[in-house]
């Protein structure tokens, strides 16, 4: 006979019993931290300084070459406001998001996995796309051998209509 002490799996502690209006109270967090962002300056900022010279440059190569491959991440979204997986600062600062972005997080707190990834999925519909997405989506329509290399879920970047995939 099996020792019942052996194959008791120990018991996940509770999820934390969240105050009925936590949904209210993370959109109010949201809008405060991006209205001081913007009044502070401390969105990114779609300019750069860039020589003139080095500007021109990039262009002319761009406009006579045949084959693209962009490669983005977060920084692409972060200017429209979206919170980057790794970033610092914000509501879910106290929290490490390469932790809770796995299945074992999702099995020993569904319920704080779930608002994480839902406070992202928010964070992502409520923004508009920037101008980099725009030159990106651009060249995606103009140039048939253009590539797009992205590690972003938040869906921010989907030219339409979307190139045919060259596995196709």
């Amino acid at each position: 006979m099996e020792n019942s002490e052996s194959t008791h799996q120990p018991s996940s502690p509770a999820p934390p019993k969240l105050p009925s209006n936590f949904k209210k109270e993370l959109s109010k967090f949201y809008i405060k931290q991006q209205k001081r962002k913007v009044r502070t300056g401390t969105l990114p900022s779609a300019s750069v300084d860039i020589p003139l010279e080095d500007y021109v440059s990039f262009c002319n190569h761009l406009n006579s070459s045949t084959r693209i491959m962009a490669l983005f991440g977060a920084g692409l979204s972060a200017a429209s406001g979206v919170p980057t997986f790794r970033g610092a600062g914000g509501f879910w600062r106290e929290y490490d998001a390469t932790t809770l972005a796995t299945p074992a997080a999702f099995f020993d707190d569904p319920s704080l996995v779930w608002q994480f990834y839902s406070f992202r999925r928010r964070a992502a519909l409520k923004a508009e796309p920037n101008r980099a997405h725009v030159a990106l989506a651009k060249l995606a329509k103009t140039r048939p051998d253009y590539l797009a290399v992205s590690q972003n879920i938040d869906g921010a970047y989907i030219p339409t209509p979307a190139p045919t995939p060259w596995w196709t």
